[in-house]
């Protein structure tokens, strides 16, 4: 919702089926997609499913 209105906001989350969802659901868009550390990442597919946490 956040999304279709324009608005910034942040995901948090660390179980690998739920990032899974979120990456094919803003696959594409304008998001940051970073690990625990704050490292920058690449969107992952299911292929390359590791643990990881999105913001």
């Amino acid at each position: 919702m956040a999304q279709q209105l324009g608005r910034r906001f942040v995901l948090v989350d660390s179980n690998p089926e739920a990032i899974e969802v979120m990456q094919t659901r803003l696959l594409g868009d304008e998001v940051a997609w970073i690990d625990k550390t704050g490292a920058a990442i690449e969107p992952e597919t299911s292929d390359r499913r590791r643990e990881s946490t999105l913001i």
